[in-house]
């Protein structure tokens, strides 16, 4: 499933290496608009993690993300996996 999230860059992430060799990199964003806006975060992993260089704090964008969910000892967690920025 795809996901659309346009807003302003609150916090931007270091590149996390994991044992594995994976590797991912993490921003927060915040919707400017509707009565109760949402901060998301948005992870960049593998050749998408070189997208986040040149973001600044407070820049506006609008990026394209695959919703994505992954098991882990019984546990579901949902991730929003960037894979376009515009902004």
């Amino acid at each position: 499933m795809n996901v659309t999230i346009t807003g302003e860059i609150e916090m931007i992430g270091d590149v996390q290496t994991f044992s594995s060799g994976f590797e991912k990199r993490a921003i927060l964003v915040k919707e400017l608009e509707g009565q109760y806006p949402n901060t998301y975060q948005v992870e960049f992993t593998k050749d998408n993690i070189a997208k986040v260089d040149g973001m600044t704090l407070g820049q506006s964008v609008s990026i394209e993300c695959n919703l994505r969910c992954n098991e882990h000892q019984g546990r579901h967690f949902l991730n929003l996996n960037g894979w376009r920025v515009n902004g």
